[in-house]
């Protein structure tokens, strides 16, 4: 019996105690804080903001509406995928639409200017020559950061989850430079708005890959 005893106690004494894990919205706090002071860093580094767009911000409805859903995209998307990470977390296909309701308005928003159907200013005070690179570029840390934490959770990575992974990632920069880059719609939706499709495409293609491998 001692030694069955001993046997016990030697093997609890192996044992991991179990750490339980933080809940989602706090997990996505650390991964949005780190994400964007390191992006904004990185882009004041690079060249300062535009000089004007706090007053434009102030001044402007409809360009101050259309920053805020820039820059709504990145919580909407992200506390969703941090919510799945949570194992045997399912959602509705109508989660993910809501989840992508902010980047929608902001294309939508970007589209309307763009085609001359909403009256805005434009203008090159502030023009940044790698605006283009610094999103494809700059998205991946978030996206790998990311994806790192969820494959530590053996998140299934479907196509919709990869796909939105794109979007929260590479929409922190392509949010940002609403503010440093300089202020025309169609150059928005094709050198900023541009390269976070291209990301999800990348997603999409790899969410493909995978299915197929299995």
């Amino acid at each position: 019996m001692a030694g069955k005893d001993d046997f016990i106690k030697g093997l609890a004494s192996e044992l991991t105690p179990y750490k339980p894990q933080q809940k989602p919205l706090v997990r996505f706090m650390y991964w949005f804080v780190f994400s964007m002071i390191a992006i904004l860093a990185v882009m004041l580094f690079i060249q300062n903001f535009r000089a004007q767009f706090f007053s434009e911000l102030a001044s402007d409805s409809f360009y101050f509406l259309e920053t805020l859903f820039a820059f709504l995209v990145v919580p909407s998307s992200g506390v969703l995928l941090f919510k799945l990470s949570v194992p045997g977390t399912e959602l509705k296909k109508s989660h993910y639409f809501l989840a992508l309701a902010p980047f929608i308005l902001f294309v939508t928003f970007v589209a309307l200017s763009a085609f001359g159907l909403v009256d805005q200013p434009s203008s090159m005070d502030g023009k940044r020559s790698t605006c283009m690179n610094e999103i494809l570029i700059l998205s991946w840390l978030p996206i790998l950061l990311m994806t790192f934490h969820f494959s530590k959770n053996q998140m299934h990575f479907s196509a919709q989850r990869l796909g939105l992974i794109g979007v929260a990632g590479a929409s922190i920069p392509a949010a940002f430079m609403q503010l440093a880059c300089m202020r025309s719609a169609e150059h928005v939706l094709k050198f900023h708005i541009g390269p976070v499709f291209f990301v999800v495409v990348v997603f999409l293609v790899l969410a493909f890959m995978l299915k197929r491998v299995r």
